[in-house]
């Protein structure tokens, strides 16, 4: 494929997620204008880096045997 610049993104929405797919710029056009200010605040993110926080972890953050955990 050419000119391919996929973006993938979810949303978390009440108790299921919201998937958007972009496998190219041409697919992502018609939305361009509502997803380029996430893009935007992505890329001002990426370089940099956060200082480590002292604080405990919240505990809704806690992994347990009930729920997988997913990467790719």
């Amino acid at each position: 494929m050419q000119d391919t610049h996929p973006y993938t993104i979810s949303v978390a929405r009440d108790h299921d997620f919201q998937n958007m797919e972009f496998m190219d710029n041409k697919s992502l056009k018609p939305y361009e204008s509502h997803v380029k200010p996430l893009l935007l605040w992505w890329k001002a993110f990426r370089g940099r880096h956060t200082p480590e926080s002292s604080s405990p972890p919240d505990a809704r953050c806690a992994l347990d045997s009930t729920h997988a955990v997913y990467t790719q």
